[in-house]
């Protein structure tokens, strides 16, 4: 049994260190794509088009410590960024004209927030 702790044992350390290195590039990239991802959401219709797009900001509660570790005073509205709706709009436009069997010409993004829960 002492010749397969020793055959094991490197490659279970090897197989660990590779495991946290993934997990450690793939938090990177989360945090690389942070509120950058278009669209959050979409609603297929009957024919399979894409009928519209969704993007989803939700207000947080006082308190709470978002990733910058300030913490927030809870009066923010959740809204598009500045140049977000244009931007995702013209995102929108583009895709229809690539893409027009499978997205909708009537297709727009929509805002959801939850300011009215």
């Amino acid at each position: 049994m002492a010749v397969d702790y020793f055959i094991i044992d490197p490659a279970l350390d090897s197989a660990t260190k590779q495991l946290e290195s993934m997990i450690a590039e793939a938090d990177d990239i989360g945090k690389s794509v942070n509120d950058n991802i278009f669209p959050d959401g979409a609603l297929r219709g009957a024919d399979g088009k894409i009928e519209g797009f969704f993007e989803y900001k939700f207000k947080c509660p006082k308190g709470v410590k978002p990733g910058n570790g300030d913490a927030l005073k809870g009066d923010a509205v959740p809204t598009w960024r500045p140049g977000q709706e244009e931007n995702i709009k013209e995102l929108v436009d583009a895709m229809k004209v690539n893409s027009p069997q499978e997205i909708a010409a009537e297709a727009r993004a929509t805002l959801l927030t939850n300011m009215g829960c």
